[in-house]
């Protein structure tokens, strides 16, 4: 088999944050670079940024010793005094919030401009303060003055501390959300935030933070769209018979798109039963919108996607555009055959656009909606049993015992064309493939990536693709029979 694989590289509009992908890797290889490291035996995206070079100066020089050059940097005591020298005001502004953080107290800002950054405590009786000066032309700023010692009683003392930025908070914990698929949780940063710094922060500054860390690592969703075409271009180029394609509305604004790579479809007319399983999910983005599925099963019940689609909701059009496309890699034919669930458009898109092919519905929603909305758990199993039965003898016998127990499933069951649920009945091949537990599988694999920009959801689905394609050469390397290994 052919390893998936793709070199994409860009530049991150932060002029200050240079970003490369390298997927030209085995899935369990690391990237060596200095810039970026990319771990395919996990979710992709581990960016580390370049350190950013203050201007330079001719003025006095400030020394390592006393020089605060990062938000999330450790904080030294020894850098909040008369003196200090910080490379730029929000450098400033940072190391002053972890100061906040570190001795629990709270500060109002009395002058902030481009020259001047002067804050004092919230008590106003009290004596602490301090006030920095830009040493322009440079953006360094300087401390002309501090009153570390506060006058002010404890028990004014405010149980949140409420100078503390997103920003700051999200630098101090983005590592946590490198080469990882979830990250901590907003509970979880109170609680580390409180262990590490003494200190309380509530539920809403937790999730604004965990936002912040996430979009630094994983790239701001808006600007993910706007990767799409080099993405997808970089895809082609990297993997031989990959057919991908999006559409735009009127007004410039995302919304189709689907991939399907070059291995999947050569694999699928080489060695798949042509048993196509589709299915939707929503994504969990701040755009939502839903990841379409089509998937077929290997000889070991082992999942083989062919195509992956993203549109703004499950619907005639975006099912009808996803099937168009799907025609383009896998041609209808009459040995063709769909499994899906009682959804509407998809039953609707597939008549039309693979007339020659025969669609099934799954079984399991078919029997769950006959508990839900027929009361019909007691013959759950019968219509199980039924839908399994290879001869029509066998399959007439356990349906006139449905009949009898409950007329009004029989005829519901009936209304749902017993030639799309019933195997004997069916009027292609389906062999033992009777619900979409498949595209369901690959939905839930994809659970956590779900919530990532369009990019790094794409992404995943590529490293997910690679890691399962490298298993199976693996595997099959050590196969010497003909046939594939425990064949149900």
């Amino acid at each position: 088999m052919i390893r998936l694989c793709a070199t994409f590289k860009g530049i991150v509009d932060d002029d200050r944050s240079k970003v490369q992908f390298d997927l030209n890797k085995d899935p369990h290889d690391t990237s060596d670079g200095d810039d970026v490291g990319v771990d395919l035996g996990k979710s992709v995206a581990i960016i580390s940024r370049n350190s950013h070079k203050p201007t330079d100066v001719v003025l006095e020089k400030p020394t390592n010793a006393n020089l605060g050059d990062a938000a999330g940097s450790k904080l030294e005591d020894s850098m909040v005094k008369k003196g200090g020298y910080f490379s730029s005001k929000e450098a400033l502004q940072a190391t002053m919030e972890m100061y906040a953080m570190k001795y629990n107290c709270d500060y109002r800002i009395t002058k902030s401009d481009k020259r001047w950054w002067c804050i004092r405590c919230i008590d106003s009786a009290c004596n602490w303060r301090l006030r920095a000066e830009c040493l322009q032309p440079s953006t360094y700023f300087k401390i002309n003055k501090f009153e570390g010692n506060h006058t002010c009683a404890p028990s004014k003392k405010k149980s949140f501390c409420r100078t503390l930025s997103e920003r700051t908070i999200g630098h101090l914990i983005k590592q946590s959300y490198e080469g990882v698929k979830e990250g901590p949780k907003p509970i979880n940063i109170i609680n580390i935030i409180h262990s590490r710094y003494v200190c309380e922060l509530t539920y809403h500054q937790a999730w604004e933070s965990r936002e912040y860390a996430v979009n630094e690592v994983r790239g701001i969703l808006e600007k993910s769209y706007a990767k799409i075409p080099k993405y997808l271009h970089m895809l082609q180029e990297a993997n031989p018979g990959t057919f991908t394609n999006y559409e735009i509305d009127f007004d410039g604004r995302f919304k189709y798109l689907f991939i399907s790579f070059g291995q999947s479809r050569r694999g699928f007319y080489k060695a798949m039963r042509k048993v196509i399983v589709v299915d939707g999910t929503f994504l969990k983005n701040k755009y939502k919108g839903v990841l379409l599925v089509a998937t077929a099963v290997d000889g070991n019940s082992n999942l083989y996607p062919i195509a992956f689609g993203i549109a703004d909701s499950e619907n005639d059009c975006s099912w009808k555009w996803f099937f168009m496309q799907l025609k383009m890699v896998i041609a209808d034919e009459e040995g063709l055959s769909f499994v899906l669930d009682r959804h509407t458009s998809i039953a609707k898109s597939i008549g039309n656009i693979y007339p020659l092919a025969k669609h099934g519905i799954c079984i399991h929603h078919l029997i769950s909606n006959v508990i839900t909305y027929n009361k019909g758990r007691g013959v759950a199993g019968m219509v199980a049993k039924a839908s399994k039965a290879y001869r029509v003898a066998e399959f007439e016998k356990e349906f006139a015992r449905i009949n009898n127990i409950s007329p009004a499933i029989g005829s519901y069951l009936e209304e749902a064309d017993v030639r799309k649920w019933a195997r004997c009945h069916f009027p292609g091949y389906r062999y033992d493939i009777n619900t979409n537990n498949a595209a369901e599988s690959i939905n839930a694999a994809l659970r956590s990536p779900r919530e990532y920009p369009i990019i790094p959801l794409l992404d995943s689905i590529r490293e997910m693709m690679t890691h399962w394609f490298y298993e199976s050469r693996e595997l099959s390397a050590k196969q010497k029979d003909p046939l594939t290994v425990d064949v149900g």
